[in-house]
């Protein structure tokens, strides 16, 4: 409460509001992101809550356990956070909606990765 105060203090009212009407917004447009990757012989399904699929993606690859996943090792996963996806873009599936693609690179083989928005 002390934040709010303050906040609402040196800027305004008004600012105050815009950043809770933000906030609505921000909860409205929030989807849930099916991920389902094929990574050598197994496929991994799981879902991320996110406002945007650039971000759903970021939270994935944080979120994803690396011991679920055969010959998927800590270091991948170190090494994919470290390259922040720079060198793979997230690609439209072409005639679908709401549908992407995007790849993950280990020393162990490439990891082949579909996203889907899903509304619940």
């Amino acid at each position: 409460m002390n934040y709010a105060r303050r906040k609402m203090d040196n800027t305004g009212e008004n600012h105050l509001l815009k950043s809770k009407r933000e906030q609505l917004i921000l909860f409205y447009n929030m989807g849930t992101y099916t991920f389902i990757m094929d990574y050598l012989s197994g496929t991994y399904i799981s879902q991320i809550e996110a406002i945007d699929k650039e971000l759903a993606r970021d939270i994935w690859i944080k979120k994803l356990e690396v011991k679920e996943i055969e010959s998927f090792t800590i270091q991948d996963k170190e090494e994919i956070l470290r390259d922040n996806f720079s060198n793979e873009e997230i690609t439209p599936i072409k005639g679908m909606k709401s549908v992407w693609f995007f790849m993950v690179k280990t020393k162990s083989g490439n990891g082949y990765v579909n996203i889907i928005k899903t509304k619940l």
